[in-house]
């Protein structure tokens, strides 16, 4: 991660504010937001802010869907929110959010977690960097973490053997096979 001096800023738009929120809320491993209790905060939080310009009132923080069994992370964190006497007539954008997708099912082609399927996340320096899902190979673990760290351990291993090791291919092998969820 860069670092930069205190008296740095930044000019952001509201589209790059937009994006960053969006980021950070449909992707719960960037890292930005570190833990499920500060993630499901953060969620909240996001809505309460919602509620105070456009209406309604949050009346049940963001928790995890367990049994969500998508692996589109849209969909696994739910909040409540009421409408209230500042809500515009018909539930302002609460209303049409709902309506427009409704209680999202997963996309069509998007895998699905099942006894067959093995994750594998990708991490280096400290930071989750991506997550894949693919068909669990024969004598594999249903979950495994790639974490590049792991290889100053060991500095004469050469990445692919190290890849090997852990996912049972190089990543590139692995890339053929996978679908990227994130």
């Amino acid at each position: 991660m860069t670092s930069f001096p205190i008296t740095t800023s930044f000019r952001i738009t509201n589209g790059q504010l937009a994006s960053i929120v969006s980021e950070i809320l449909t992707n719960p491993f960037s890292g930005e937001v570190e833990g499920q209790e500060a993630f499901e905060k953060f969620c909240t939080d996001i809505a309460k802010v919602v509620t105070k310009y456009c209406g309604g009132e949050v009346i049940k923080g963001a928790e995890y869907q367990f049994g969500a069994s998508s692996l589109d992370w849209t969909t696994h964190y739910m909040l409540e929110v009421e409408p209230n006497d500042s809500s515009p007539q018909g539930g302002g954008i609460w209303a049409k959010a709902e309506a427009s997708v409704g209680m999202k099912q997963p996309r069509a082609g998007c895998k699905s977690l099942n006894e067959t399927s093995q994750v594998v996340v990708f991490a280096s320096e400290g930071m989750t960097r991506s997550v894949a899902i693919r068909d669990l190979p024969e004598g594999g673990e249903p979950c495994v973490v790639v974490d590049y760290d792991d290889m100053h351990g060991n500095p004469h291993q050469e990445t692919c053997d190290f890849e090997r090791e852990k996912i049972g291919s190089t990543r590139e092998e692995f890339d053929r096979t996978a679908t990227y969820i994130w």
